[in-house]
């Protein structure tokens, strides 16, 4: 399975490069929908199977979603055009990413080893008796339990502020304000009607 290793990880670089240089925010976060996809197969094929659920049902399912309800809340369909990349940034960022990482390694790397590489491996296995969840739970849950705590709160009061910031009242609808109640007179809310009997 190493053959799909390479035709995901050039299509999660794709999907990376989309996200900064698109200049329709919309098309970002699509973008980064499908980089965390492509990260899913990967961990998949990495015997990660828990990651890969989690990204999926965490990130795409969750905060990818929350990241689409703030843009289309926002109204933002296009970036300002002083915001928008030119051309030779466009063009210049994919080749700069992709190049200069291969040049700066390419001294070290011996021309025997590329003749090495099987393209059609198969990837070592854990073994049946492996589970992801046990051990990521074993080392989360023992000797990373403080900063896990920690992130958890911090991702608890992200939340709270968002909802805060999202719950607006609309125009016309009703709102309960405690101080106007406490600060109320009996003159504001009453008005005396005179008892006026018909006649029959």
């Amino acid at each position: 399975m190493l053959w799909l290793f390479y035709p995901v990880a050039l299509m999660m670089l794709f999907f990376a490069h989309t996200v900064i240089l698109s200049n329709h925010p919309i098309r970002s976060v699509l973008s980064l929908i499908g980089c965390f996809l492509c990260a899913t197969i990967l961990w998949l094929l990495l015997d990660a199977e828990f990651l890969a659920l989690a990204l999926i049902f965490v990130y795409i399912g969750a905060v990818m979603t929350l990241f689409l309800f703030m843009v289309m809340m926002l109204n933002i369909d296009h970036y300002a055009e002083q915001d928008k990349l030119s051309t030779i940034w466009i063009i210049t960022t994919p080749f700069v990413t992709l190049n200069l990482p291969i040049l700066s390694i390419l001294p070290y790397i011996n021309p025997s080893l590329w003749q090495k590489i099987d393209f059609f491996a198969v990837l070592p296995s854990l073994g049946a008796q492996y589970n992801n969840v046990v051990s990521l739970g074993e080392v989360l849950y023992t000797k990373y339990v403080w900063p896990f705590e920690i992130v958890s709160m911090i991702l608890l009061t992200a939340i709270m502020i968002a909802v805060g910031l999202v719950s607006r009242p609309s125009k016309g609808s009703k709102k309960q304000v405690i101080a106007d109640q406490l600060t109320v007179k009996k003159s504001d809310r009453i008005t005396l009607v005179p008892n006026r009997k018909t006649q029959p």
